[in-house]
């Protein structure tokens, strides 16, 4: 799969139904979809998250994005709610 497709696929599991499962009480947790099976994986911290990843293995194509937000990381300012 392209980046382009991950992605795309990735924004579609999310809206599908992964998205009602996991946002309330989560914002700006990590999360992944694995684009390929819809299986999803977030966690309360980045250590966490990366360690949870890691024992699923690592070859899945996998959409990676924080509950609620439009970055993973960024740099200065203030987190900012996307569906406000």
């Amino acid at each position: 799969m392209t980046n382009e497709e991950i992605v795309a696929r990735g924004k579609e599991l999310y809206e599908g139904g992964i998205r009602a499962a996991v946002e309330s009480g989560n914002a700006g947790k990590p999360l992944a979809i694995d684009v390929e099976t819809g299986e999803y994986v977030f966690a309360d911290n980045d250590d966490e998250f990366t360690q949870k990843l890691w024992a699923r293995g690592a070859k899945a194509e996998r959409y990676i994005m924080r509950i609620g937000a439009r970055a993973f990381y960024h740099r200065g300012g203030a987190w900012i709610n996307q569906h406000d």
